[in-house]
């Protein structure tokens, strides 16, 4: 009998997540409220995790990926960590929010610091895709020199 609890508990909670999440629709996609960082209960955030794993691909050409998404919410240069590179938790906003407020600002100052250092300017494309309880999420695609497509992720800004 347990496992049979067990097994329809795990049925329920992979169907409630399968429902939250869609297949890449480009029409949907591209409707002019879905662009808009004021639109609440946008459906690109639903078809995220099928666009990232199926459509948008390392290598692709900036070309490609606007013919695929629209044109993008913004275009700028963003300073993305080296890979493999990890904020030490002495840097880390819990750790910087504990402090009085003299060593605060030095640990900010430690903190932009450190990003300076180990991170790239990349020229970014942006689409802005939904909203947790108060950030807006949008995909970030990171390009190398020639626009061509290097990674990508979804950000809660």
């Amino acid at each position: 009998m347990k496992i049979l609890k067990t097994l329809t508990f795990i049925f329920l909670f992979s169907s409630f997540f399968a429902s939250c999440q869609s297949e890449f629709n480009q029409e949907v996609w591209l409707q002019e409220p879905n662009n808009n960082i004021l639109t609440k209960n946008n459906p690109r955030m639903e078809m995220t995790s099928d666009l990232t794993t199926n459509y948008l691909k390392i290598g692709m050409r900036k070309s490609e990926v606007i013919d695929l998404l629209g044109e993008p919410t913004r275009t700028q240069m963003k300073n993305v960590l080296i890979k493999g590179r990890k904020l030490p938790d002495s840097l880390s906003m819990n750790n910087i929010l504990e402090r009085n407020r003299e060593d605060q600002n030095r640990l900010i100052e430690d903190l932009n610091n450190w990003y300076e250092t180990n991170g790239i300017m990349t020229p970014t494309i942006f689409y802005q895709v939904g909203w947790t309880l108060m950030d807006p999420v949008s995909l970030e695609i990171y390009l190398d020199e020639g626009d061509l497509v290097k990674d990508f992720e979804v950000v809660q800004n």
